[in-house]
């Protein structure tokens, strides 16, 4: 009884609780999380990652420079998208000084260039006997230029660069390398379109008028865009050499900057074979620069002419004054850039479409292709 009275009771107790006229108890309000903390943007630059800039190869192989370290010091100097859609990027590089790279693919070092620039320009220059019209093709950053303006005979030099940017950048962030008196030099005159559509443009006029041309840029001679080149690309390729054989003077000489003959074997015989078909004279020179693929690239020099020679002994030599101010041209470099590895020089020659003597007795054959023994 008494368990169910009490019952009775609680409920009784529990109804009897008025309910009318109280209010609802006030919700409690939501506290919004604030949002987490976003690392800040870290603005990137073409081929640096992690303080270091990389360039990739086609052919499997990776070389990587490291940026300069320094709190007083901006390792980025110049990151610009040109009107050609080329990516310029100028850095500041822990052992090799400044850096000019288009596309992620280094032009360029303030370490070593004057060893691409100075080899390539004075073996030609100093395999004519006096040259006086120069046609330089690419090489919009000014170190060709620099190097042929060292040589008071010429009067005129003209230079082909497609993306006015790269001239820009050089001028503003390169001037230690090319300084403004080469921009400002009387007999330099610069035009601002494509190379190849020059050299066509040219072909219409059937003028001769150049004693040396520079390729310093990637046209298809120099460089075809496969490892085997196609029956298409070749004929291209003989199309432009024809376009540069058509603009040079007789006696005119030719120099187009390769590659590396370790990993461009195809795409350099290709450019031999090209220039072989209509020069009189060609041969393949390599140059020594850590920057470049493999530490070494190459060149072919082709001349026009029947009294064409060898590029391998100069016709002139560089008086004191042009020595005083060089840093690694030399007429002994100048000859052995054409001393080639015997494998090498007997690819050169199937290239030219020369036969290889294989029944020469030892000591007759040299391993410069165009070397006679006497």
């Amino acid at each position: 009884m008494g368990a169910v009275e009490s019952k009775g009771q609680e409920a009784k107790y529990r109804h009897s609780v008025p309910t009318k006229g109280l209010k609802e108890p006030a919700s409690i309000p939501v506290v919004a999380k604030p949002p987490k903390p976003q690392p800040p943007k870290v603005k990137t630059y073409p081929g640096i990652e992690h303080g270091w800039f990389t360039q990739t190869q086609s052919t499997g192989q990776r070389m990587s420079l490291a940026l300069e370290k320094s709190v007083d010091k901006q390792a980025i100097l110049c990151h610009s998208k040109s009107d050609v859609n080329n990516d310029v990027l100028v850095f500041q590089s822990a052992q090799y000084g400044k850096v000019l790279t288009v596309d992620k693919t280094i032009q360029l070092t303030e370490k070593d260039e004057r060893v691409s620039s100075e080899m390539m320009v004075h073996i030609t220059m100093y395999s004519h006997k006096r040259p006086r019209n120069v046609l330089v093709l690419g090489g919009g950053d000014g170190t060709i230029v620099r190097e042929v303006c060292r040589h008071n005979h010429v009067d005129k030099i003209t230079m082909v660069e497609a993306d006015p940017t790269l001239i820009e950048v050089s001028k503003k962030h390169l001037s230690d390398m090319v300084p403004s008196k080469v921009w400002q030099d009387s007999r330099l005159q610069i035009v601002e379109q494509d190379g190849e559509e020059f050299l066509a443009k040219l072909a219409e006029t059937k003028s001769n008028q150049y004693d040396v041309i520079f390729i310093n840029m990637n046209l298809e001679l120099a460089m075809p865009t496969t490892p085997e080149p196609e029956e298409e690309e070749s004929t291209s390729n003989a199309q432009l050499c024809k376009y540069v054989h058509d603009a040079l003077k007789a006696n005119g000489v030719v120099c187009a900057k390769t590659g590396s003959f370790w990993i461009q074997e195809a795409a350099i015989k290709a450019s031999i074979t090209a220039f072989s078909a209509l020069f009189d004279a060609v041969e393949f020179a390599t140059i020594k620069a850590p920057s470049c693929q493999t530490g070494e690239t190459g060149m072919v020099l082709a001349q026009k002419g029947p009294s064409a020679r060898s590029c391998q002994t100069p016709l002139r030599w560089p008086t004191s004054a042009v020595l005083k101010d060089l840093q690694w041209y030399n007429t002994d470099l100048h000859r052995n850039a054409f001393c080639l590895p015997a494998a090498w020089a007997q690819r050169v020659q199937e290239a030219q479409g020369r036969a290889v003597d294989a029944s020469a007795e030892e000591g007759d054959r040299c391993f410069a292709p165009s070397c006679v023994i006497l």
